[in-house]
């Protein structure tokens, strides 16, 4: 119970860096794996320990999250600097007029529907 808590603390820890950009999501997830393992007793040497199996494995599988990362990132930025989100709000903030109840009911209703049926972290990413 105790380390289930505490690694509970330490995300939300992570999480909050991340909502404030004092830390990057990248690195976050790198020292919550790491602080997970040292809190479920996992030697740090050792054919199953913490360097063999979380860092080199992990990195391995790590791989297409951190690629939908920087992919999604980039997006991000490409799309900020373009202007496409600016004009897409300022679109939808015309569609809804006095209509802001229904407006929103059906992107939520939209953003669901496109949640349920996409997979992976990246596109996952690219929706949020």
């Amino acid at each position: 119970m105790f380390f289930g808590v505490t690694i509970l603390i330490v995300f939300a820890v992570l999480a909050i860096l991340m909502m404030t950009q004092k830390i990057h999501t990248i690195v976050a997830v790198f020292i919550l794996t790491m602080a997970t393992a040292l809190l479920a007793g996992i030697p740090v040497k050792g054919t199953d320990g913490i360097l063999a199996s979380v860092i080199e494995a992990g990195a391995a599988r790590l791989a297409s999250a951190i690629i939908a990362l920087v992919m999604g990132g980039w997006l991000g930025q490409i799309m900020n600097r373009t202007g496409i989100t600016e004009s897409t709000i300022r679109f939808a903030a015309e569609l809804g007029g006095d209509n802001k109840y229904v407006l929103s009911m059906v992107l939520a209703a939209g953003t669901a529907l496109v949640f349920t049926a996409v997979g992976g972290l990246g596109a996952l990413i690219l929706v949020g």
